[in-house]
């Protein structure tokens, strides 16, 4: 089955979302390229049975989120989900923020994940610790922002903003540390992620929109020998130089996706024609 692409409406968590839209599509097995909060929108990269094995290939790709971020007010949860824990009256601009993107958020940075996220600790999701009142501590983790852009609005404090990050990265806890850097609290009041890797939200027709894998993943076409072809075909690794580490081979009307196993190595990983 192909892979879909869905807008995920607000006020709904990913795994409820799409067991809606396994209904929809008619299939029991799904997964989907990686969690967006409840009160969250956007772009989810749906694959069904065979193919929830390259969803990989989306966990680990760039991401675009466009939001807002209210500066002056903070939640223990750095959105609008949570208790307020800090309130004050600021003043911020645009400029203040615009010269802080270019000190700490550009490029390699180092963040630490929120209390309430599904990361694990000691095989428990934080956001359940932390519901339960228990002390939740994350060690920093890297990311990339490969860029970060910030416009005014008409309410006062109030930042709309489009980001490009690595797989990863926490956009609430990016609301938070921008307004820690300016000395004054800060959250996430809107998220919708609007791409992943060459996906976007744009091309999300009706509930979901079938795309192509081969789209999807933009994958270069590598013409092979027939011995070659029947090699993939039987499941076996074949030799192979090459800098990539995934390709498509091709032999005349067949087709396989093919994955780098080792140095130089190289095994079938799917079946196109």
């Amino acid at each position: 089955m192909p892979l879909f692409i869905i807008n995920k409406p607000k006020d709904i968590s990913s795994n409820n979302y799409l067991t809606q839209i396994k209904r929809e599509i008619g299939t029991k097995k799904a997964g989907h390229s990686g969690t967006l909060d409840p009160f969250a929108t956007g772009l989810l990269v749906i694959a069904t049975d065979g193919e929830t094995k390259l969803l990989s290939r989306f966990l680990e790709t760039t991401k675009v989120y466009t939001g807002k971020i209210l500066f002056g007010k903070t939640t223990d949860t750095l959105d609008t989900e949570g208790e307020v824990t800090e309130e004050k009256d600021v003043e911020i601009t645009k400029l203040m923020i615009e010269e802080q993107i270019q000190l700490k958020f550009t490029g390699i940075i180092e963040q630490t994940p929120p209390i309430y996220s599904a990361i694990k600790v000691d095989g428990k999701r934080s956001y359940d610790l932390a519901r339960e009142g228990k002390e939740v501590e994350h060690k920093p983790v890297k990311r990339t922002i490969f860029s970060f852009k910030v416009k005014e609005t008409s309410e006062k404090n109030v930042f709309s903003f489009e980001v490009k990050v690595s797989s990863g990265t926490y956009i609430r806890s990016l609301a938070y540390d921008l307004g820690q850097a300016l000395n004054v609290p800060s959250m996430l009041i809107e998220l919708t992620r609007t791409k992943v890797g060459l996906l976007s939200l744009e091309n999300v027709v009706g509930e979901y929109t079938e795309v192509s894998i081969l789209d999807a993943l933009n994958l270069q076409t590598i013409d092979v020998r027939e011995d070659t072809m029947k090699w993939l075909l039987d499941g076996k690794e074949f030799n192979f130089k090459s800098h990539l580490e995934e390709f498509i081979a091709k032999f005349e009307s067949d087709e396989v996706i093919v994955k780098q196993t080792g140095e130089n190595k190289f095994k079938i990983r799917k079946r196109i024609n």
